[in-house]
């Protein structure tokens, strides 16, 4: 099926509502997609609520912000066709109020470099709030303007390299689940769990000759708890990477799957939906 499996609405940092990016998705010429918001649970109630394009299959999905335990490294995790219980709601009901508190002291930092941003009016949009709102806000506000251009800062990527990144000066670290504690607790939900874009991240690693080395140990430690795929396509991802993943998943027997990380079409980061790949997806929809 023509299929997208990783984006994000405004239940978490996109600039869609969940049933008017799925009208997007269906018009694109999709026949499945999975709204994946961060740490939110919102945009699947809103669906299964709603009425989603004729046509159109909808695979309930999250993804999760996670640290790896042995290396400190953040992951994120994908999680399909889970059914959340009380103890997986809160946890995000945790993690969220966390995002909230982050957007809050990420403002104080960025009044210390002259960027005013509002916070209430992040608050109000999203209840699981990310670094793109925080730099779509600033990026609207007329009084940012000069030092903005002082840092040639005009885009949401840009601002988000410039000020909100690990060693930059408005960054600010947030609640993250253990990944292994996040994979199994997909699992426990009777869902199936799904490293996303490992290659962009494995990118962070001081030593590019170690990198897929680790890789290899840190799968198989998430493998072990239950892990079911890897994202191997993603628009971050490089054609090396891709094949390199789909081979390392064949060998694993672990599936695959392919997603955009679609959050706004008006910016470089993550603006394209995934039209053009086709996915075997029996695996995800045999769930009930």
């Amino acid at each position: 099926m023509l299929a997208d499996l990783h984006l994000h609405s405004t239940c978490s940092d996109g600039t869609h509502e969940p049933l008017e990016l799925a009208r997007m998705c269906r018009e694109a010429g999709l026949e499945a997609i999975a709204i994946t918001d961060h740490d939110s649970w919102e945009a699947n109630e809103i669906l299964a609520a709603g009425e989603c394009p004729p046509g159109l299959t909808y695979i309930p999905g999250i993804e999760l912000s996670t640290a790896h335990s042995g290396s400190g490294m953040g992951l994120h995790i994908l999680g399909y066709c889970l059914r959340p219980d009380a103890a997986f709601h809160e946890q995000l009901a945790r993690i969220g109020s966390a995002r909230q508190d982050r957007v809050r002291r990420t403002a104080l930092k960025l009044d210390a470099l002259g960027i005013h941003i509002d916070v209430a009016a992040i608050l109000s949009r999203s209840g699981a709030p990310g670094k793109p709102d925080v730099a779509r806000n600033a990026l609207a506000e007329p009084a940012n303007g000069a030092r903005l251009a002082e840092d040639r800062v005009a885009t949401v990527s840009e601002f988000i390299r410039a000020y909100l990144q690990p060693g930059r000066p408005a960054f600010t670290p947030k609640l993250k689940l253990a990944s292994d504690e996040a994979v199994r607790a997909i699992r426990r939900c009777g869902g199936q769990p799904v490293w996303a874009h490992p290659a962009l991240e494995l990118r962070a690693m001081a030593d590019p000759a170690d990198r897929r080395e680790r890789f290899g140990e840190i799968l198989a430690e998430l493998t072990a708890a239950g892990l079911a795929g890897i994202e191997a396509f993603n628009y971050a991802h490089t054609e090396e990477e891709v094949a390199w993943l789909e081979g390392v998943a064949h060998e694993r027997g672990l599936h695959l799957t392919a997603g955009s990380d679609f959050h706004d079409e008006r910016d470089t980061y993550a603006s394209r939906i995934l039209t053009d790949r086709d996915q075997e997806l029996d695996w995800l929809l045999v769930l009930d």
